[in-house]
C-alpha cells in the first residue's frame, strides 16, 4: 500500500519541512500520495504537484479547515487512511499536535521522531536526549510516523507532475468553537438587515468582499455591512434593545458601519470595547462613514444594538498613536512591556553571563515570591492532610456522604499500552521560566 504524506502549509505555500517529510516518505515506499487540507489551496497543490517523489495529491478544502486545527484535521486523515499503510508528517509543532490524534483514532502506536528509514516497518530514532539510538520495528497494519526534518534532505521541488484530486472528506465533525463561528457567519447578514429595518435605515449592504484601508495609517479591515441613514433621531430610552453608550441622544445621517457579533455570554448594557466597538469605530476612519452600530446577539435570543456617532478627536489621536506604535514595534522588534511572567520570557529571550545590582524595590518582589511560595506550601499541606483524613474515613468504600456532600474515591482503569520512550529533543537553550532565588547568610 502507498504512503500518505500530510502536507504542512499556510494556505498559500508549502512549509519547508514538508519537503523533508516527502523524502522520508519516499524511502518507505515509492508510491507517495500527499493530502492538503485547508481553504483556497490551489497554489499549494500546484507547488506540491511539482515534487517528483509525490505521485498523487488529495486536496480537501472547506472554510472550517482554514485555521489548521488538529481537532478538525485528524478525522479527515483517518477517513483517507483506509487506503494507506503509512501516514507521515514532520515532527514539528504541527505534527506533534496532529499525529497522536490520528494514531489514537486508528488504534495504532506512533513511531516518533525517526532519523532513518531502515525498512518499511523498521526505523531508527534517538532516545535518552539523543545520547543513544533505538531501532524500532512496528507490526501495526497502519503506521503513524513523524520524522525529524534535519535528518532528511529536502525533496526536489521541481520536475514532477502529480495528479491533483479534489477529495471529499464527507461529513466531518469539527470543533464547537468553529461551528459557532460558522453559525455566526451565517447569521451576520440577516441580523444586519433586520437591524436596518428596526432602525429605519434607507438601505443595508452586506456583500462587502474587499477589505477597506485607511488613507495613511497601517490600518485595514473587513466590513460586515454598511448602511445609510437620513437624519434619524434616537434617544437612550426609546427601545429596550437600543443602547447609546456615549450619549443620551444621537442623530445619525449619511453612511455608516454595521458590525455584528454573536456570543453565548449574557447580555449587558455596558458592552466591552473589544466586542466589536473599537473595530467598528476604527472602520469608520477607513472610509466616509459618519456613524457605527454594533449588533450583538447574546445567548441566541437577546438582540441588542449599540449605536455610536462620529469619533471624537481623542479617539482618532489614540487610534493613530496605537497604529504607528504597533507598526514601529513590528518593524523594529521593540516589544511591548511584559504584562505576565510568560510575556517577559518572550521579550527577554537570552541572557548574558553578567551580574547587575538591583534596586531596593527588588527586595519587595523577592519577599512577595518567597512568602507566596510558603503560603502555597502551607495550603497544600493542609489540603493533603484533609484528603488523607477523608480517605481514612472512606477506607475501602467508593462513595461517602455527609449532609449535602458526596465524596467519591473510585477506581480508575487504564488499558494496557506498549512500552514507550519520550521522543528525544535536539540540544538547545532557552531561558528558564521561573526565577531561582537564594538568600545568603
Amino acid at each position: 500500500m502507498a504512503v500518505l504524506l500530510i502536507a504542512e502549509h499556510n494556505n498559500k505555500e508549502l512549509r519547508p519541512f514538508t519537503l523533508n517529510a516527502a523524502t522520508a516518505a519516499s524511502q518507505i515506499d515509492s508510491e507517495v500520495h500527499a493530502v492538503i487540507i485547508g481553504q483556497d489551496t490551489a497554489e499549494v497543490a500546484k507547488q506540491l504537484s511539482e515534487l517528483p517523489v509525490v505521485k498523487k495529491i488529495l486536496n480537501v478544502e472547506a472554510a472550517y479547515y482554514e485555521n489548521f486545527t488538529a481537532e478538525n484535521f485528524a478525522p479527515v486523515i483517518v477517513k483517507l487512511a483506509e487506503n494507506y499503510s503509512h501516514i507521515v508528517c514532520s515532527a514539528n509543532t504541527f505534527g506533534k499536535n496532529l499525529m497522536p490524534r490520528i494514531a489514537a483514532h486508528l488504534d495504532t502506536s506512533q513511531v516518533s521522531d525517526i532519523i532513518k528509514v531502515i525498512s518499511p516497518d523498521t526505523f531508527l530514532r534517538p532516545i535518552y536526549a539523543g545520547n543513544a539510538f533505538a531501532t524500532v520495528k512496528s507490526n501495526d497494519p497502519k503506521k503513524c510516523v513523524t520524522i525529524r526534518p534535519t535528518s532528511f534532505d529536502p525533496a526536489p521541488s521541481t520536475g514532477g507532475s502529480a495528479e491533483i484530486i479534489k477529495a471529499d472528506a464527507g461529513e466531518i465533525p469539527h470543533s464547537e468553537q468553529l461551528l459557532l463561528q460558522r453559525m455566526g457567519d451565517l447569521l451576520e447578514g440577516p441580523l444586519c438587515e433586520e437591524a436596518g429595518r428596526m432602525l429605519g435605515l434607507d438601505w443595508v449592504k452586506t456583500d462587502h468582499e474587499e477589505p477597506i484601508k485607511h488613507e495613511y495609517l497601517p490600518l485595514m479591515g473587513s466590513l460586515d455591512a454598511t448602511g445609510h441613514a437620513t437624519n434619524l433621531h434616537f434617544k437612550s430610552d426609546m427601545h429596550e434593545w437600543l443602547i447609546l453608550p456615549e450619549k443620551e441622544s444621537l442623530v445619525i445621517d449619511g453612511p455608516g458601519v454595521i458590525e455584528c457579533k454573536c456570543t453565548r455570554n449574557a447580555g449587558t448594557d455596558d458592552i466591552e470595547d473589544w466586542r466589536g466597538v473599537v473595530q467598528a469605530k476604527s472602520l469608520m476612519e477607513c472610509g466616509p462613514y459618519n456613524w457605527a452600530i454594533v449588533i450583538v446577539l447574546w445567548q441566541s435570543t437577546d438582540f441588542r444594538i449599540y449605536m455610536y456617532g462620529e469619533n471624537t478627536k481623542e479617539f482618532r489621536n489614540k487610534l493613530s498613536e496605537a497604529c504607528i506604535d504597533f507598526k514601529r514595534r513590528v518593524i523594529e522588534k521593540d516589544y511591548y512591556p511584559p504584562v505576565t511572567t510568560n510575556d517577559a520570557n518572550v521579550v527577554y529571550k537570552e541572557s548574558q553571563p553578567t551580574v547587575i545590582s538591583l534596586p531596593d524595590k527588588a527586595k519587595d518582589y523577592i519577599n512577595t515570591i518567597n512568602n507566596g511560595k510558603q503560603l502555597i506550601k502551607d495550603l497544600q499541606a493542609s489540603i493533603d492532610d484533609a484528603e488523607k483524613s477523608l480517605k481514612e474515613l472512606i477506607q475501602d468504600n467508593e462513595i461517602g456522604e455527609v449532609d449535602n456532600y458526596v465524596v467519591k474515591w473510585p477506581m480508575i482503569n487504564y488499558k494496557a499500552k506498549p512500552e514507550r520512550i519520550v521522543p528525544a529533543k535536539d540540544a538547545h537553550s532557552v531561558r528558564a521560566k521561573t526565577l531561582r532565588i537564594k538568600k545568603y547568610d
